[in-house]
């Protein structure tokens, strides 16, 4: 016999639909009353935001991820098939997805760079078919970006060891995605198509992680900022993990250099769920 009302002071920037459900008009910051059986009430502030500010903002936690589906789009660090380990490793991506019982699609392929890139493509022509901007175009990873309702991207290993050309934001469209090198470019092109196919999907952007395999640390560490510039630009989320690990530690984290180790993925959870 009970029965539950709720009502805002500013229906102008936000107000409860038939559903009772809170559906945001404007930015702004208001009170929520919920009333229950005339004797029990609360009341809430809420904040509501804009797109670009919330695409940016939102918090990664149970509440918000329990149940909830997930796809996952990099190189090795994030293929759980990956065979470069001497015994198979807690993946960080396989970690997230178990701690909130989430579905996961892991499109990330080892040796795979963000977009087209020159310094890959002359060992092997082939290799331009495992890029990212390649697989984001592939019917079935699209298929399962529909049903995401988070989407991480892990690339910029390949990219950095290869040198490829750092470009610039919408150097990359649905023409020249096979055969011009841009990083940013390619980068920016995968944000687009994940929000093209799925406008409601929440996209993590993870910087690159200390390494001793491949170029200098002040060319990796160049690369891991240039995520946050795209991300910045592009509205999404960015998590910084460059510093879980240095010249110090990284034997702990990551013995070979580059591929992380349990204790190394559990460290990127982490950062994932501070942020």
């Amino acid at each position: 016999d009970s029965w539950l009302e709720i009502y805002t002071e500013n229906d102008n920037i936000a107000y409860p639909n038939e559903n009772d459900q809170i559906v945001g008009v404007s930015e702004g910051t208001l009170k929520l009353k919920i009333v229950a059986d005339e004797t029990y009430y609360d009341e809430l502030t809420i904040n509501v935001l804009s797109d670009d500010l919330f695409n940016k903002s939102f918090k990664i936690e149970k509440a918000r991820m329990q149940g909830k589906s997930m796809i996952v789009l990099g190189d090795s660090i994030s293929d759980n098939t990956e065979s470069a380990y001497t015994n198979k490793q807690y993946f960080w991506c396989e970690q997230l997805a178990d701690k909130f019982d989430m579905t996961l699609y892991d499109y990330a392929i080892s040796g795979s760079t963000t977009g087209y890139c020159k310094g890959l493509v002359s060992r092997d022509d082939s290799f331009k078919y495992i890029v990212g901007t390649h697989v984001v175009n592939k019917k079935e990873v699209q298929t399962d970006i529909a049903k995401s309702d988070y989407a991480f991207i892990y690339f910029g290993n390949n990219d950095c060891t290869y040198n490829s050309e750092i470009g610039q934001i919408g150097d990359i469209n649905n023409y020249n995605y096979l055969e011009k090198e841009s990083f940013k470019g390619s980068y920016s092109y995968i944000i687009s198509k994940l929000r093209e196919i799925n406008p409601n999907i929440k996209i993590i952007c993870l910087s690159l992680s200390y390494s001793t395999w491949g170029p200098n640390d002040a060319t990796r560490s160049n690369f891991a900022d240039i995520v946050g510039e795209i991300a910045e630009e592009c509205n999404t989320k960015f998590v910084y993990i460059y510093d879980l690990w240095n010249s110090s530690t990284f034997s702990t984290y990551c013995p070979d250099g580059i591929h992380p180790y349990t204790k190394g993925y559990e460290l990127i959870v982490n950062r994932i769920l501070e942020s």
